[in-house]
């Protein structure tokens, strides 16, 4: 006997489903999230990207050349930045079979590993299809728990980035200090 499918959806394979959010409700979850337990966040258990999105921003504001816009800032700006932090975990735990509690761990785990295994060094800008959104998880998960948090500010012009606000800056500031005597800064 066949088994018979609703003809109002598509048929998924193995194939099909790549990503976590296969219906699109996690942006609208955490925003409900936000809305009932303000400042927490269910993705990660690790506080480290708040400090660590605060800098990317505190950066590229700082930047003399910078045109402070959301379009320059989204893509390879930040996802290089986030894409070296991710590697940087992984190399870390790269001997344990699993990467977790890093943005692009979890089914991304894989990207890692394949994104690791191309080379040496790894060319960043080769790889930046690691995270689906343009914000990668500063746009997926923590903007608006920031903003809750009194870290970012909105805008003063719709096209233009994210504000710091003074807790944000001393974040930033605070990440900054921690890797000034790596090769990262």
């Amino acid at each position: 006997m066949e088994t018979l499918i609703p003809q109002w959806i598509a048929r998924f394979t193995n194939e099909d489903v790549i990503g976590e959010d296969h219906l699109g409700v996690e942006g609208m979850a955490q925003s409900y999230q936000q809305y009932l337990v303000p400042g927490i966040i269910s993705t990660t258990d690790h506080a480290r990207y708040y400090s660590f999105y605060c800098w990317i921003l505190y950066r590229y504001i700082n930047q003399p050349d910078s045109p402070r816009t959301l379009a320059a800032f989204r893509g390879q700006y930040f996802k290089r930045h986030e894409l070296a932090f991710m590697l940087s975990g992984y190399a870390h735990h790269k001997d344990r079979n699993y990467l977790g509690g890093l943005v692009g761990s979890g089914v991304g785990n894989y990207k890692a590993r394949r994104i690791w295994d191309s080379g040496n060094p790894i060319a960043l800008d080769n790889h930046l299809d690691y995270f689906g959104n343009s914000q990668g998880g500063f746009g997926q998960y923590y903007r608006p728990v920031m903003q809750t948090l009194g870290l970012l500010a909105d805008p003063e012009s719709p096209r233009w980035i994210y504000r710091l606000t003074h807790r944000g800056e001393a974040l930033a500031k605070a990440f900054a200090a921690t890797i000034e005597t790596t090769d990262y800064s």
